[in-house]
């Protein structure tokens, strides 16, 4: 595919835990995608106990029915909607992947995951514990840093219900994919404290930026993108 057709083919924004499309309104307009369509997660296909396959299988014949003959679907993921991308990819080959705070492989998951599969005691914490608690604790670290942008978080956070959330959490430390099926174009913070950037092998750096950077360094991450596709 050459690199600027990417702009004219479908581009699907998966966001990430406890946030939805409103995750995106910074950054998209920086872009000249000209058909953006949002896969905002679905409280009927979040299982607890199941993972992001389990997920993607209730989800693929909605997006392959959406899609019209000739379309080439591309995907953008954030966090956790980068680990449900990297897992899309396999049934879009030849798709390409713009991954945004988040990791590929295996390799570059944090030590938590490996832990949390052996020990989970994410599961002794109440999932609505975080309509409240996970905004105020991102803001007070720094890793939330404007008003706007911890009052935007609560109002998507407010949007998950307590199963989505079981799910979602047990969904991210199970993930796993060994290698990427297609192009990837990988952006990160080097002050991500969600996906450590001492394991992140990104394309792109973004110096200063946080696991929030998609709202604010939203211009630097449309340079990289823009950079990398033309």
């Amino acid at each position: 595919m050459p690199k600027s057709s990417i702009y004219q083919q479908p581009l699907y924004c998966l966001p990430g835990l406890g946030t939805d499309h409103r995750i995106f309104e910074q950054l998209l307009p920086l872009l000249p995608f000209e058909d953006v369509r949002f896969l905002d997660y679905k409280e009927e296909y979040c299982r607890p106990g199941k993972g992001c396959d389990d997920y993607l299988a209730h989800l693929l014949p909605e997006l392959q029915s959406e899609l019209k003959a000739g379309e080439q679907p591309n995907f953008m993921g954030l966090s956790l909607g980068g680990l449900l991308a990297t897992r899309l990819q396999h049934h879009f080959p030849d798709s390409q992947l713009i991954l945004v705070s988040t990791i590929k492989t295996n390799d570059e998951a944090p030590f938590i995951f490996s832990l949390g599969k052996i020990l989970p005691l994410y599961w002794l914490v109440p999932a609505i514990f975080s309509w409240e608690m996970v905004p105020r604790i991102s803001y007070w670290a720094g890793f939330i840093s404007d008003k706007s942008g911890y009052e935007l978080y609560k109002k998507m956070l407010r949007t998950w219900t307590p199963k989505m959330l079981r799910w979602a959490r047990d969904a991210a430390v199970h993930w796993s994919n060994s290698s990427p099926a297609g192009q990837v174009l990988h952006i990160h913070g080097k002050k991500d404290h969600v996906f450590p950037p001492s394991r992140a092998q990104p394309t792109y750096w973004v110096e200063d930026a946080t696991h929030y950077m998609i709202v604010s360094h939203a211009k630097e991450v449309a340079q990289h993108i823009k950079a990398h596709f033309g």
